[in-house]
């Protein structure tokens, strides 16, 4: 079971990347909420079909396997804080002190 680091930024506070998981591509949209003040991400098919929408990105959360559909990644999708692992991710934080990591199926 292999631990992959999703390429995550803090540059852009509305963003998108493809990445391949567990063999199946994905496209991860990112913004920054003011409001909430977190980071927000949607999941979608690589053809665009959205899978999952407006999921908060929480330090130590299993972020998606609460949600149940065949088409989403299988393993563990996490963010960790480096710096401080109690802290929430702030607005120039992913990426640098906070980072995704997904945790591969078995």
């Amino acid at each position: 079971m292999a631990i992959k680091q999703l390429p995550v930024s803090s540059d852009s506070a509305n963003y998108q990347f493809k990445t391949d998981l567990d063999g199946t591509t994905y496209i991860f949209k990112f913004r920054f909420n003011t409001r909430s003040d977190k980071w927000m991400m949607d999941i979608s098919t690589e053809d665009g079909i959205k899978l999952l929408s407006g999921i908060p990105l929480l330090v130590e959360a299993r972020l998606i396997n609460r949600f149940v559909d065949v088409r989403l990644p299988q393993g563990t999708l996490f963010l960790i804080n480096t710096k401080d692992e109690y802290v929430e991710c702030g607005r120039y934080d992913l990426g640098n002190d906070c980072l995704l990591l997904y945790s591969e199926a078995a």
